[in-house]
């Protein structure tokens, strides 16, 4: 089998990270290439309470979705997916099933217009009006 000659330029890798700050969590994406080394990338959170984002995809160094959950003024955890367009990272509005948990756990980006996340949900607690 003849080896492929892989330049260090082709590869890149997205890591997200969750940092405590006084018990609150808050997402901080990091991004490496094989030339700069890692670097925090400012991303947007859902207001002051817990951001977490849990997994990530890539489709390339310019299309990359994160998904995971954050908690809302009202108390209520939200799904949360954010998009890397090769400059900055966005929130990409999302479903939510009640007023219970929900949170995505994982996503998969095939392609732009075909990406693919799966999580929780629940309607909310039992015995509310």
């Amino acid at each position: 089998m003849k080896k492929k000659n892989l330049t260090p330029y082709a590869f890149r890798i997205v890591l997200v990270l969750a940092v405590v700050v006084l018990g609150q969590y808050f997402s901080l994406p990091s991004h490496a290439s094989a030339s700069s080394g890692w670097a925090v990338v400012a991303s947007p959170n859902m207001g002051a309470n817990d951001n977490l984002l849990i997994a990530v995809s890539a489709v390339s160094s310019s299309d990359v979705w994160a998904v995971g959950d954050f908690l809302s003024s009202q108390l209520q955890d939200r799904t949360l997916i954010e998009h890397w367009n090769g400059t900055r990272w966005r929130v990409v509005p999302s479903p939510n099933v009640g007023t219970g948990f929900n949170s995505l756990n994982g996503v998969a980006a095939f392609a732009s217009t075909d990406v693919w996340a799966v999580g929780q949900g629940s309607i909310g607690l039992a015995g509310g009006t």
